[in-house]
């Protein structure tokens, strides 16, 4: 009886198998619906939903000339990368749109998908922006922000149990921007703790995380006193918000980019780029620092400009970001590729790869002479099935006909790549 069970079980497995790989596809795909259209969007965040297999797009709304934030576009796909649902919220006061966070299935909201993070300015006086949105991206709770300071949210990671762990800058009594860092409850918005960095030097937030102790590393941007130059600065708090110890980055002096990440040991990566145009080769470099913040080891990697990083769970570190390059069409024009670089521990280069005029969206632009695509990366996570989302924009032409693709303005529109666990996508 046995003998005979054997040849349908594994013929199940076969067909479930060519399922799973069917389904798990891998590409650049681009966004061109009419929402976003006369709007600038560039996705500033993304996440997966492994209960429902979807990816959600947190989008920044920009209008034509890149003067005022309009708004947000929340947009979820499949797994594949095929669109399932696009919306643009349109709020007044925006002035920039930085993360968001999956919500927990509570009593408080049972329809909220997100909580969406930014900073709105009214009068010159900045506040932290906070919106619970549900599937459709619809506003389900709007939360008012408390603080009686000038405040810019800037940087949220998500603690787990429906907890997030956020830092934000805040104009204190002594006109100086100084770090503020918030543990909150997201189902109810009750706040766990809310500490200042005590610090003498005008600080602005870029990014938090907290390791697996729970201790908490900030990244954020030094002025000088008469902010001549600015740097890199890495605060390390205990779990409680008190100071642990504090690191400059002298050498990162008027940097473009920075960024920080943390791997399964504990250990904490930070890199910087300040190249600005294609004259000079993209490069950024890279610093492994110990538990008291001194650097262990640095190398310079070149072909990229890094935005970000993100720890695989092979422990590997995803470098994204851009390439300047100058390429050719009808005229030589700069443009950003969007470039990714994936590194071991030791900060050896493993893979390398970029996108170029045979990618989409450039191949799929007719013409004679069609212009190229500007792409940056600014976001990336792991998904569930080990492949790898990365998200950002691609500045193309509104109007991609034939004959109207050189001369139609140009506006960025939402960008993904899905991509191996090894850095493949084509």
């Amino acid at each position: 009886m046995k003998e005979k069970t054997k040849l349908p079980i594994l013929s199940l497995f076969f067909v479930l198998l060519n399922i799973y790989i069917a389904h798990a596809q891998n590409g650049v795909f681009y966004y061109t619906d009419s929402s976003s259209l006369n709007y600038n969007t560039r996705i500033v965040d993304i996440k997966e939903n492994t209960e429902t297999n979807e990816i959600y797009l947190l989008g920044k709304v920009e209008n034509e000339d890149f003067s005022k934030v309009e708004g947000f576009y929340f947009a979820r796909v499949d797994e594949s990368g095929k669109s399932i649902m696009t919306t643009i919220s349109n709020e007044s006061n925006l002035y920039d749109i930085n993360n968001m966070i999956l919500m927990p299935k509570t009593d408080f909201d049972k329809n909220a998908v997100v909580k969406i993070y930014g900073s709105t300015r009214s009068d010159g006086f900045f506040s932290s922006f906070n919106k619970i949105v549900d599937k459709e991206g619809k506003s389900a709770t709007s939360m008012a922000s408390m603080v009686t300071f000038s405040t810019l949210f800037k940087s949220v990671f998500d603690v787990g149990n429906g907890t997030s762990l956020a830092v934000l800058s805040a104009l204190g009594n002594n006109r100086l921007f100084n770090l503020r860092v918030s543990l909150t409850g997201n189902a109810d918005g009750y706040s766990l703790m809310y500490k200042k960095v005590v610090s003498t030097f005008n600080e602005e937030a870029s990014q938090i995380i907290m390791l697996k102790d729970s201790s908490i590393i900030i990244l954020a941007k030094r002025y000088a006193s008469d902010f001549s130059y600015y740097t890199s600065v890495l605060w390390k708090l205990a779990q409680n918000g008190d100071s642990v110890w504090c690191k400059e980055i002298e050498e990162s002096k008027n940097f473009i980019d920075h960024s920080i990440c943390a791997d399964k040991t504990g250990q904490i990566y930070y890199a910087y780029n300040n190249v600005t145009d294609a004259a000079v080769n993209s490069e950024s470099t890279i610093f492994i620092l110990d538990d008291k913040g001194e650097v262990k080891e640095k190398k310079t990697i070149a072909n990229i400009n890094v935005k970000g990083m993100l720890v695989l769970k092979n422990n590997n570190i995803l470098l994204y970001g851009n390439k300047f390059k100058t390429e050719t069409s009808i005229i030589s024009t700069t443009i950003k590729r969007a470039s990714l670089s994936i590194i071991n521990s030791k900060l050896d280069l493993i893979k390398h790869d970029e996108l170029s005029a045979t990618d989409a969206p450039d191949k799929d632009i007719p013409g004679i002479a069609p212009p190229p695509c500007s792409t940056d990366i600014l976001c990336a996570i792991q998904l569930k099935d080990g492949r790898i989302a990365c998200a950002g924009r691609v500045f193309m032409p509104e109007d991609c006909s034939p004959t109207m693709s050189l001369f139609s303005t140009k506006t960025n529109r939402p960008l993904l790549i899905l991509i191996t666990d090894v850095g493949g996508f084509r």
